[in-house]
C-alpha cells in the first residue's frame, strides 16, 4: 500500500509543529499560521516545546547580553521573583577567571524547609560557566551540567533543604575567561508539605 502524499506532507510539517498538523474549527483560521498569499508555499510554524515545569520552561528563551548584573537581574526576574523568591545574598560579582584557575567558592545560610536557587551569568567571554552547590558536611548536592554562560542551579526546581546550615557554592569557568556575578534567591517560609 502507497501512503498518500497528503498525509506525508502533514507528517513532515509535524517535526516542525503539531499544531501545524490540527485543522482549525470549521469557519476559524489557525491564529499561529499567519495568512500566505495564493501563490507562496506555506511553511510549518516553528513552536518552541514547552516542557511543563514552570521551573525551566522560565529560562528556555533567555540570552544573555553584554551586562551580566543586568542579565542576572532578567534571569532572576523571569523566574525567582514569579516562584515568590526573594535575593538571599547581594550581588556576587566574581573576578576574571580562566578555564585553568580553581573554581571560586562561596557560602551561604540555608535554613531546613526553605527553597533555595543560584543564578549566575558570566561575561561575553565566557563560554561555559558551572556551579556546584555542596551540603554542610561536604557531599555534592546539585550541579550545573549545560555548556553555557548563565547556569541555573537545580535548573528543574529549587533545592530545599533538609537541615539548617552552611551550603557552599563553587563557580569555575570551564571554557572561556571572564567576569561573572552569581546570587542566591530563596523562599521566606518554608516549602508546604
Amino acid at each position: 500500500m502507497r501512503p498518500r502524499r497528503g498525509l506525508l506532507l502533514c507528517l513532515a510539517g509535524c517535526l516542525f509543529s503539531l499544531a501545524g498538523c490540527l485543522p482549525a474549527p470549521e469557519g476559524e483560521t489557525r491564529a499561529d499560521a499567519p495568512p500566505q498569499p495564493e501563490s507562496a508555499p506555506a511553511e510549518p510554524a516553528v513552536v518552541l516545546a514547552r516542557t511543563g515545569n514552570v521551573w525551566s520552561d522560565c529560562y528556555r528563551r533567555f540570552q544573555p547580553g553584554s551586562d551580566p548584573a543586568a542579565d542576572l537581574a532578567r534571569l532572576a526576574g523571569a523566574c525567582a521573583t514569579p516562584a515568590g523568591m526573594r535575593a538571599i545574598t547581594p550581588l556576587h560579582e566574581g573576578a576574571a577567571q580562566g578555564e585553568r584557575e580553581a573554581p571560586e567558592r562561596l557560602v551561604f545560610r540555608a535554613r531546613k524547609g526553605r527553597c533555595y536557587r543560584a543564578f549566575a551569568v558570566g561575561g561575553p567571554g565566557v563560554e561555559d560557566l558551572d556551579v556546584a552547590v555542596y551540603e554542610p558536611d561536604g557531599h555534592l548536592v546539585i550541579a550545573d551540567v549545560s555548556r553555557d554562560r548563565w547556569p541555573v542551579v537545580p535548573p528543574r526546581g529549587p533545592l530545599c533543604a533538609e537541615q539548617d546550615g552552611v551550603y557552599t557554592i563553587a563557580i569555575a569557568v570551564t571554557r572561556g575567561s571572564g567576569p561573572y556575578v552569581l546570587q542566591i534567591w530563596g523562599t521566606d517560609l518554608p516549602r508546604a508539605e
